[in-house]
C-alpha cells in the first residue's frame, strides 16, 4: 500500500516535551507515522496511508494546547 508523505506546521511546538506530546497525540491514529519533528522550524513531518486534512490532523491533537495550521508537504 503507498504511503503519503505530509509535512505540516504546528503552532505552541517550541520543546522536547511538545515535541512528545504532538507526536504521541499523531501517533494515537494507527495510519500515522511520524518520522521527524523539527522544532526549530516547528514542522512534523509524517506518513499516512492516505493524505490527512488539517481538520482531521486538528482533532487528533485536541487534547493538546497545540494546532496544524498548515500543510506544508511538496
Amino acid at each position: 500500500m503507498m504511503k503519503y508523505l505530509q509535512i505540516v506546521v504546528i503552532d505552541g511546538m517550541n520543546c522536547s516535551r511538545c515535541a512528545s506530546k504532538v507526536r504521541n497525540a499523531l501517533e494515537a491514529e494507527p495510519t500515522v507515522s511520524v518520522k521527524i519533528v523539527d522544532l526549530a522550524r516547528g514542522t512534523v513531518t509524517f506518513d499516512a496511508d492516505s493524505k490527512l486534512t488539517l481538520t482531521f490532523l486538528n482533532q487528533l491533537l485536541k487534547n493538546t494546547k497545540y494546532t496544524v495550521t498548515r500543510d506544508i508537504s511538496i
